[in-house]
């Protein structure tokens, strides 16, 4: 069956934390039910669809995440061009030439671990980069080299986390000191209890006080199922019989329309 295979975003440290496979898991905010408070509660209807109520008055009757079991996804993470090659055409803002005719290749690299790759520039994208510059919303799906496999996704309050699951999202620990957890606001090895580098980790991501308000998230389960651009090794990949339907998604996802 074919699928949608839509893009994640994450940060360039966790981002890190899938490459090194220390990422198991993700928390994503339930916009719908931001504000509602801990008298909510939340029934599984279906395996992918769940209904919020506060005692008798439904208030999300049927609502589902954005990604479900047994989907593929990819991952959107940032990137600096390098360089590209096309056809230039100057058009000047003061003395500063900005803008091509077409580009034909860009060679970026990923923020995550330095890697560079060069690849076709697609044509529906804008023409107005420039060598040195973060690509501004992150990659374009051409340049994607991380895919993710949904085992199971979901709803939970952010502070209601163990020690266990916060590990699975990948938050970094200095064997060396004790096992010390790391503080992504003071940047240091600082805690000892994973929950509270967790909790840095999610303010630093959703803003100082994200984790006071212990809002309704998404907790996606996935696996990394296939990261490589080398046309060889991906073909070997997709020719497991096992992942015939991941072939299939990729090669749709792939090709130009």
């Amino acid at each position: 069956m074919k699928q949608n295979i839509l893009p994640i975003l994450f940060t360039t440290e966790n981002v890190q934390a899938i490459l090194e496979y220390r990422k198991r898991k993700t928390k994503r905010l339930i916009k719908q039910a931001i504000d509602f408070d801990e008298k909510f509660i939340v029934t599984k209807e279906t395996d992918t669809h769940f209904t919020m109520r506060n005692g008798t008055s439904y208030h999300l009757p049927f609502f589902k995440p954005r990604f479900e079991p047994g989907q593929y996804v990819w991952v959107r993470e940032k990137a600096t061009v390098v360089g590209y090659k096309g056809t230039t055409s100057f058009h000047y803002a003061g003395n500063k030439p900005a803008g091509l005719k077409s580009v034909n290749e860009i060679t970026i690299e990923y923020d995550a671990d330095g890697h560079r790759s060069t690849i076709p520039y697609p044509v529906r994208l804008s023409t107005n980069i420039e060598g040195g510059k973060k690509l501004p919303y992150g990659i374009f799906k051409e340049a994607a080299r991380i895919f993710l496999k949904i085992n199971d996704v979901l709803p939970m309050r952010i502070q209601s986390i163990t020690s266990e699951d916060a590990i699975l999202e990948g938050i970094k620990c200095n064997h060396l000191k004790n096992g010390a957890f790391y503080d992504y606001i003071e940047k240091d090895y600082g805690y000892i209890n994973p929950i509270n580098s967790f909790a840095s980790l999610w303010n630093s991501i959703n803003g100082k006080d994200a984790w006071i308000k212990n809002n309704w998230v998404w907790d996606y389960d996935f696996t990394m199922v296939y990261k490589s651009l080398d046309p060889e090794l991906k073909r070997a990949f997709f020719q497991n019989p096992d992942d015939d339907e991941l072939y299939l998604s990729l090669k749709q996802f792939y090709e130009h329309t």
